[in-house]
């Protein structure tokens, strides 16, 4: 779910989208799939926790010695926050409303989101079998390194038969990461292979970039011509040699793609992949990102 902006808040669209989207008993207390058995909170630092009930429904939270309490507001929003957790676990963590959420196996260590290209995709079965140090690491039993995906969709522990599954660059940081400093990780992955840098790019920060719409801004004083110019002689022109390969028993080459609209990433708006991957886990407590 495309939920949260930069700090947290949730936008009021995709809040009514939540609220649609959950469960018919609209009083229940729900909250964003990340926020699941096996879970890794963010130590040291901040943990928020959000979600939806009824509005003005009191919501708590109860994790470890906290016990916090949040009203939801008119939109039936709530949001609190667990603060200076120390690494460690398994514990659970309890959210009582009107329902009672019970959350089991949850640590508390140092989560880390991993994005960009395959080079962060790919899993690491693929590597293993040319690197025998990750061959080692995919057949080792990590119980406090969990990973999460927004495809995937629930947080999976690292065992031999998980491990394959995960980003090789991502899991092998955190298993390093796990050793040296002897604490719980989380992995959350959003990463998409042979993709554009525009479709990761979040609206406000093209928006932002005073380059990029300069950019934008040239290239759409050309872009009719260029549009004019592929369907008038560049298309023609390819349909013509497809034409005769074809005639010839030979192969055909690909199409050509036309111009790109301006100020779109491969027929999309820009950050179509950043609203998809990366953009739900915006408001979660983390340490950093590996791009």
């Amino acid at each position: 779910m495309r939920l949260f902006t930069r700090f947290g808040k949730v936008q009021p669209l995709c809040w009514a989208v939540l609220m649609l989207a959950a469960s018919p008993a609209m009083a229940e207390v729900a909250v964003p799939p990340y926020f699941s058995d096996h879970m890794v909170l963010q130590c040291e630092t901040v943990a928020p926790l959000w979600g939806t009930a009824a509005p003005g429904e009191e919501v708590k939270v109860s994790f470890r010695n906290q016990e916090l309490q949040a009203k939801a507001n008119d939109q039936g929003q709530w949001r609190l926050e667990l603060k200076g957790l120390k690494a460690g676990g398994p514990d659970t963590l309890t959210i009582t409303g009107s329902n009672i959420i019970k959350i089991e196996d949850v640590l508390v260590g140092e989560v880390w989101v991993g994005s960009g290209q395959s080079t962060m995709a790919a899993g690491a079965a693929g590597y293993a079998k040319n690197d025998e140090v990750l061959a080692k690491m995919v057949a080792t039993d990590y119980p406090q390194i969990r990973g999460y995906s927004v495809r995937g969709g629930k947080w999976l522990v690292a065992t031999p038969a998980a491990n394959g599954g995960f980003s090789a660059l991502l899991f092998s940081f955190a298993v390093t990461l796990h050793k040296d400093l002897d604490v719980p990780v989380g992995m959350m992955l959003g990463a998409v292979g042979g993709t554009p840098s525009g479709a990761w790019l979040s609206p406000e920060a093209l928006a932002a970039d005073k380059p990029c719409q300069d950019l934008i801004a040239v290239y759409s004083q050309t872009y009719d011509q260029q549009l004019a110019d592929f369907n008038n002689r560049v298309l023609p022109a390819w349909q013509k040699s497809a034409d005769a390969a074809k005639a010839a028993g030979k192969p055909v080459g690909r199409a050509p793609a036309p111009p790109a609209k301006p100020g779109t990433a491969r027929g999309q708006d820009p950050g179509y992949l950043y609203k998809a991957h990366i953009q739900p886990f915006v408001g979660y407590g983390i340490r950093g990102v590996l791009w």
